[in-house]
């Protein structure tokens, strides 16, 4: 067995004690993503005909939560924000989940959705004018675009 000076023991604590201390404070805290349990469920129109695959887009301008109408301009958008929130409609950004249902509707002999294609004032929460209050558990508001 060969024997450790007290220089190499003094080196190898330093080493040891650094790395620690390195791999203690270089980590940052992770914290939880807080999810609501509120739903904001309705139907988008806009000039009274239902807005198909649209992008739904709720925000308190902190969070946000997001998702595509149906081929009836329904709408469920889950873990929304609570409080007062500003809503988008993007019909641009839904026209992949559109075109899609049109290709299987040719296919299968079926009728194709009709797009409805919104003002682009709309597409964006802060300057479509759209808003409602959003409370905890279910939540239902129709997007009435004239």
């Amino acid at each position: 067995m060969t024997k450790m000076t007290r220089g190499t023991q003094g080196i190898l604590l330093a080493i040891g004690l650094g790395s620690l201390l390195i791999l203690t404070s270089c980590g940052k805290k992770v914290e939880p993503l807080k999810l609501s349990n509120a739903t904001l469920e309705g139907t988008v129109t806009y000039q009274g005909k239902p807005v198909p695959y649209a992008l739904i887009i709720v925000t308190n301008g902190k969070d946000t939560a997001t998702a595509n109408a149906d081929a009836q301009g329904k709408f469920k958008v889950e873990h929304v924000p609570l409080g007062q929130v500003q809503i988008g409609v993007n019909t641009d950004a839904g026209k992949g989940a559109a075109m899609g249902a049109i290709m299987a509707a040719r296919q299968g002999g079926g009728q194709p959705p009709v797009l409805v294609d919104v003002p682009k004032k709309y597409f964006e929460p802060s300057q479509s004018g759209i808003t409602t209050t959003i409370s905890d558990g279910a939540n239902t508001f129709d997007i009435k675009i004239e």
